[in-house]
């Protein structure tokens, strides 16, 4: 590893310690590609005596620089800045049209009742007309670890991209 790579950096042991981190594929979430405008990381740092997490959001450029551009961070600040800030930016930069996939998350009716599924399996489904409330979807996307894209089925079959981090 060389100096080079962080310079710029205050901390450098900190920026290589969490390059570490994303070279094992440790990072929460990540967007981008240094070919392409930048690698962007939102990195969670568990490293201390004192067992705090704390979240960083760093970026590896097309000349291989590894900055980090924010942090230390609590979870609920890192979330809203990446979601805010970087991935909102990050699509607007690269006009990014998002397509389902089979691995996605739909919302439907099924019989006048909300259901959601993933993978063709039924994951969670309303009780009587009730929409599924957005914090049991992300209930289920953190038990399974997984955070795919989350689509609306309207009622004459067009498919609308949701955030379920949005309030219901």
């Amino acid at each position: 590893m060389t100096p080079g790579k962080f310079k710029g950096n205050a901390d450098i042991a900190l920026a290589q310690r969490l390059y570490d981190v994303t070279m094992e594929s440790g990072q929460i979430e990540d967007i981008g590609s240094v070919d392409e405008g930048g690698w962007y990381a939102w990195i969670e740092d568990d490293y201390g005596l004192d067992d705090m997490r704390r979240h960083y959001i760093a970026v590896q450029d097309s000349q291989g620089f590894f900055t980090v551009l924010e942090g230390p961070l609590t979870y609920s600040e890192a979330h809203d800045l990446w979601e805010a800030a970087y991935v909102t930016a990050y699509e607007a930069a690269m006009d990014i049209e998002w397509e389902p996939d089979e691995e996605d998350i739909y919302i439907g009716d099924d019989r006048g009742r909300e259901v959601v599924s993933y993978a063709g399996k039924i994951i969670l489904r309303s009780e009587g007309g009730e929409p599924v409330p957005y914090a049991d979807i992300r209930a289920w996307m953190e038990r399974s670890n997984y955070w795919p894209n989350v689509w609306r089925i309207s009622d004459h079959g067009n498919l609308h991209l949701v955030n379920v981090y949005e309030e219901d």
